[in-house]
């Protein structure tokens, strides 16, 4: 065999023997190979059992797995409610709902302004006669405005 093809390898060589020579760089205690199987087999002795590694990465993985579960459950449960409003909403047309809308708001109007009428003043002005359902819309505009109601006025001045 030829030695020139490691002659890098020779010279860093020669360099470690030029600058220590051929003692040792570092010192091992004395009696270190002696005490070393006795210390193996302590460290052998104490080390954490297999099982308690396994009980520890599987509570972790348990862990995950309920967290990712409770993420998906509640993901599931938000959008499910959500197709479920879009689907009532959409088994109406846009006219049944501005119709809902109209009725809505005139009996809100009609209850409104029947608050605003005291029943004495009703009768004092005979606008009525036995039933408060007969008096109409018109009969109770002109006594709120023939009375001065400023929230009657506040209201339809906007």
């Amino acid at each position: 065999m030829n030695t020139t093809k490691h002659i890098h390898y020779n010279t860093v060589d020669r360099k470690l023997k030029d600058q220590f020579g051929n003692s040792m760089p570092y010192e091992l205690p004395d009696g270190y190979f002696e005490d070393l199987p006795t210390r193996a087999l302590e460290s052998i002795r104490h080390a954490p059992e297999p099982g308690f590694l396994f009980r520890r990465n599987f509570r972790r993985i348990a862990a995950a797995a309920a967290i990712f579960l409770m993420a998906a459950l509640v993901i599931t449960l938000v959008f499910s409610r959500r197709s479920t409003t879009i689907e009532t909403n959409n088994e109406f047309s846009m006219i049944d709902s501005y119709q809902n809308t109209i009725n809505s708001l005139a009996d809100l109007e009609e209850a409104y302004l029947m608050s605003l009428v005291d029943v004495e003043s009703l009768n004092s002005i005979q606008l009525i006669n036995d039933d408060l359902d007969n008096v109409s819309d018109e009969a109770i505009m002109e006594y709120l405005l023939a009375e001065n109601h400023i929230e009657y006025r506040i209201i339809n001045e906007y």
